[in-house]
């Protein structure tokens, strides 16, 4: 993996504007992780646009950013210097936003960046770990092996703690490991807001989920 992510790294150097796809229906993984990497690539003075075929889900607008992802970006207008998939188990997860600009997909050096043990390899450059808990905790590494951790603000912090707690299920999930622990300390050094996720995907319940525990209770 750590000559994918040279390659990676080298790409990354050379781009200024990055386009971000993650997989449709969006979980606190996909969205974390791409929120978490856009935020740390803006620190970075990058030109990043986000692409998916719906908006982010109410249920993770406490993150914020919501408005950045666009289901109607122009891609060739926008024309990325590379594309990066965050958390697709496979290319058929990136759904109509992939189809519909392949032309472009097919142009640009195209970087996967995914956990799941069925992932193909469908990108140019693949940096596949299935021993990491969430595609949060592989930025965590990911930055720490760049020396880039300077650049995960609070905010970004935030949105990778997210994710990583929400794929472990609060680490309890058999996912969890001692490096899914780290990866969580690491993001609280770095000023996570650990309680935000854990209030708003743990401890909240909508009128619809009160109303399925009172039919079950019953």
């Amino acid at each position: 993996m750590q000559q994918e992510i040279q390659k990676f790294w080298d790409l990354l150097k050379q781009s200024q504007k990055i386009l971000l796809i993650n997989h449709i229906r969006m979980d606190g993984d996909a969205w974390g992780s791409l929120c978490g990497l856009a935020l740390i690539l803006r620190h970075m003075w990058k030109q990043v646009a986000w692409i998916n075929d719906t908006h982010v889900p109410e249920s993770l607008n406490f993150l914020g950013n919501s408005d950045i992802i666009n289901p109607e970006l122009d891609v060739a207008d926008f024309n990325p210097d590379i594309i990066i998939s965050l958390d697709a188990g496979d290319i058929g997860r990136l759904w109509e936003s992939y189809v519909k600009w392949k032309h472009i997909f097919d142009e640009k050096p195209f970087i996967m960046i995914d956990h799941h043990i069925s992932n193909p390899l469908f990108g140019d450059i693949n940096i596949l770990d299935i021993g990491a808990g969430s595609v949060c905790e592989m930025l965590v590494d990911i930055s720490e092996r760049l020396g880039l951790t300077s650049h995960i603000t609070p905010e970004a912090a935030t949105c990778l703690y997210t994710g990583l707690q929400t794929d472990s299920n609060m680490y309890f999930n058999t996912n969890t490991t001692p490096k899914t622990l780290r990866a969580g300390a690491k993001l609280i050094e770095l000023g996570a807001n650990f309680r935000l996720p854990i209030i708003e995907c743990f401890k909240k319940k909508n009128y619809i989920q009160m109303k399925l525990w009172e039919r079950a209770l019953k």
